[in-house]
């Protein structure tokens, strides 16, 4: 699996089950689209998260591009989660 540098998260929350993640977008993302967390060795964990919103400046979009900050609705609790945490996705 290949994976890029996704989502640098700043802060996050948990309500009901669901992750909701801030911080800046490193590669376009879109609903739907799922993302990783890596551990110490360096390989991928099995488990994607999947984005169910995205909201930016108010407003709720499909996708986002490079560069722009918003706020990612994670499906499941994203663990081990710390300011500075890089989320990753595929190619």
């Amino acid at each position: 699996m290949d994976l890029k540098k996704a989502f640098l998260m700043s802060d996050h929350t948990i309500c009901e089950g669901r992750s909701r993640l801030q911080g800046r977008v490193l590669k376009d993302l879109r609903v739907g689209d799922a993302l990783f967390l890596f551990d110490h060795a360096n390989a991928a964990k099995d488990q994607g998260f999947i984005i169910e919103k995205i909201s930016a400046y108010r407003h709720k979009l499909d996708e986002i591009s490079e560069g722009m900050t918003c706020e990612l609705m994670i499906l499941g609790e994203v663990p081990g989660l710390k300011e500075d945490h890089i989320l990753y996705a595929e190619g």
